[in-house]
């Protein structure tokens, strides 16, 4: 799978070989965190795992104009809700 990583020149790298794919006219791949502070081990995972579906997705066939937005919409609706989760963890160690 070819993800973003921001490193080089056009910020694609193959993951296991093969050549890179080029990303959507309007959207590129995302990488997993290169760091993930305060999240857990699982919590990170489950941020790759949906940078994982959202290059997957740009592999599908459009069939609405709209679809990519309501897609990414979804994805970053779900990120907020495990990125959050150190904040709570925080706020309950202060607060009880």
């Amino acid at each position: 799978m070819t993800r973003y990583d921001g490193r080089n020149g056009n910020g694609y790298q193959p993951r296991g070989g093969g050549t890179p794919a080029p990303p959507g006219p309007d959207f590129p791949r995302h990488a997993p965190l290169a760091s993930a502070g305060p999240l857990q081990p699982n919590e990170r995972r489950v941020l790759d795992k949906l940078a994982e579906a959202w290059n997957a997705y740009l592999e599908l066939s459009k069939a609405h104009p709209d679809q990519d937005a309501e897609f990414r919409h979804g994805i970053h609706a779900l990120q907020h809700q495990i990125m959050a989760r150190p904040t709570r963890r925080m706020l309950l160690d202060e607060h009880g």
